[in-house]
């Protein structure tokens, strides 16, 4: 048992600290290594290159597995590796400014090479990419612009991992809509045409002109029914300000289809909001207003809720603590550093997907063309104002 030994060794057992691992040599890791040292040796051994220049790129290659988790495989299960120059700098001895000399080692080790490098890089790269007929160690994986998020690198030629299968919760898939024909209708009112162009009506819906004409009861009863309840949920109060008396899970949507009204699931986003500032080193404080301004500002490019709580958690992992942005106002205010780990949107909000149905507000969502839960005298501006609260608080893909 480890705990004999504390009598013989005087050893002690230490925690890491939060969201920080201890990287472990897998057998398949190992392997690489050793592979890795061998065509060193070859290329280089007997003096063929400077002795300082071997040793750095050996050390480079030693050092790769500190920063290569073993519990975190690619999708074809592959370890891969996460720093940047700076950590890899500071990780064999060098001043962290000193990114240069790492460089140079990993271009060599991703068989490139370029005029500026030393003369002793450069007939490096050319006898590593002779012993090993042009298979590089290390290949980019992801490079980052930014000195706040590291680059991913992939590890070329070492062995997948036998990983056991991760249940996934399933869904329910949804019902298919109603085939799309290949001429994209126009909705018309009387006279006056809607939709002048195929970006206002989304493909996965089949409009039925019955239920956009001025004479079906069915919709104008939906219509006066979702204006209501907005305008029941949204009273104003004393000082002219908007208050939001609903406690459901949100609004019933109008769509433009053969079906009346159909519900949509939500997300709780003031829940994920709260999850996602509590992964942070310190919480907004003062700057909370800021900080959810930023989060509504995310969700209405297209963001869920769970996107960017997932992308924050995600960074808050594999980013050393030295580097984390220490409140979440700032991961939030910056988009590439959101885009990175949470993916970009599919698709975002566009103000010219909004138009005017039957005198009504109405916006294709990539579900359909819905009817906007804001009253039929708001502007355009408080209507996709209220397209913005339908994504973000209701759920709505945009």
């Amino acid at each position: 048992m480890p705990s004999d030994y504390q009598g013989i060794l005087d050893d002690v057992e230490i925690e890491e600290e939060p969201g920080s691992f201890m990287p472990v040599l897998t057998p398949e890791m190992s392997d690489w290594l050793f592979d890795a040292s061998v065509s060193l040796g070859n290329a280089f051994g007997g003096g063929r290159i400077k002795r300082k220049t071997y040793r750095t790129i050996q050390k480079i290659v030693n050092a790769v597995a500190l920063f290569t988790p073993s519990d975190i495989v690619l999708s074809d299960g592959r370890q891969r590796a996460t720093f940047s120059y700076r950590q890899m700098a500071a990780a064999i001895g060098l001043s962290p400014k000193s990114t240069r000399t790492v460089q140079q080692v990993l271009r060599v080790l991703c068989l490139e090479t370029k005029s500026t490098d030393a003369a002793t890089y450069r007939k490096a790269y050319k006898l590593l990419y002779e012993e090993r007929g042009g298979r590089p160690l290390l290949s980019s994986r992801f490079r980052s612009d930014s000195r706040k998020l590291a680059s991913a690198w992939k590890l070329c030629g070492i062995r997948p991992r036998a990983c056991a299968p991760v249940e996934r919760s399933t869904v329910a898939p949804r019902e298919p809509h109603p085939t799309v024909p290949q001429t994209r209708p126009t909705v018309v009112t009387g006279e006056e045409i809607v939709a002048k162009s195929a970006s206002t009506v989304v493909d996965p819906v089949d409009i039925d002109p019955t239920t956009v004409a001025g004479r079906s009861p069915g919709l104008n009863a939906a219509n006066e029914a979702a204006t209501s309840d907005f305008e029941a949920r949204h009273r104003p109060n004393a000082e002219g300000t908007v208050v939001d008396s609903s406690e459901s899970d949100g609004p019933v949507a109008t769509t433009l289809n053969t079906s009346s009204l159909i519900a949509h699931s939500s997300e709780d986003p003031e829940g994920w909001f709260s999850r996602l500032t509590r992964l942070f080193q310190y919480p907004p404080g003062r700057r909370e207003a800021d900080t959810r301004e930023a989060f509504n500002r995310l969700t209405g490019m297209g963001y869920s809720p769970r996107a960017l709580y997932d992308g924050a958690a995600a960074y808050v992992t594999r980013t050393p603590k030295s580097e984390q942005m220490r409140f979440p106002l700032k991961f939030l205010e910056d988009v590439s550093l959101v885009r990175s780990w949470c993916k970009a949107p599919p698709r975002t909000l566009d103000p010219s997907r909004l138009c005017k149905v039957e005198s009504h507000w109405a916006y294709s969502f990539k579900a359909g063309l819905e009817f906007v839960v804001c009253p039929p005298t708001a502007t355009r501006e408080e209507a996709f104002d209220a397209v913005r609260r339908m994504v973000a608080e209701y759920g709505r893909e945009p």
